[in-house]
């Protein structure tokens, strides 16, 4: 009789023990932030399956325990289960991208719209101007964008040949004072 009473005393605690054990570990898994939970039902998943391992083990040592360790087994391989699903929902949730500030427009960008403009409303001279400037700002954006713009290009063409020709009439070159 000792020995039934003994076993029905351990088998109250154990109840007890698992219950507190399993709400334990549900209330911590549902508790923090998404990657705490996270982190948590990973941790749950390994204790638990050393806790199925260990009480396996135990078993096999002591089979006279088998009354208090099977229920031990149970509850340890059913938070395993618990915890693998409370990890596959947390997996399954897709990530927002963090929302930084936009990113800052490329001062070049301005001044290649402004020599847009200047272009083709005919004034060459103030897209060489800017042409010197937006080279200083960015080269690589001056050359992908700025130098392939087609008014642009075609101001940046002219404006050499507007140079070569010349403007007022033209002069006899300077004689020279050697005669032959």
């Amino acid at each position: 009789m000792r020995l039934t009473i003994g076993v029905a005393v351990r088998l109250a605690s154990v109840r007890r023990l698992k219950h507190l054990v399993l709400a334990a570990c549900l209330l911590a898994g549902c508790a923090g932030t998404p990657k705490k939970n996270e982190r948590r039902a990973e941790l749950a998943i390994g204790a638990s399956l050393l806790g199925v391992i260990a009480s396996s083990v135990a078993m096999a040592a002591v089979p006279q325990g088998k009354p208090v360790l099977i229920p031990l087994t149970i509850t340890f391989g059913g938070l395993a289960v618990a915890s693998a699903i409370v990890y596959g929902v947390e997996h399954a949730k897709v990530a927002d991208e963090p929302s930084g500030p936009p990113p800052k427009p490329n001062p070049a960008w301005e001044y290649t719209k402004k020599a847009e403009a200047a272009a083709r409303a005919g004034r060459c001279d103030e897209v060489r101007d800017l042409d010197a400037t937006v080279l200083m700002l960015d080269a690589d954006f001056h050359d992908v964008v700025f130098a392939r713009d087609v008014a642009i290009k075609h101001c940046m063409e002219a404006a050499p040949a507007a140079k070569a020709k010349p403007t007022s009439k033209a002069t006899p070159p300077p004689k020279s004072k050697h005669k032959r």
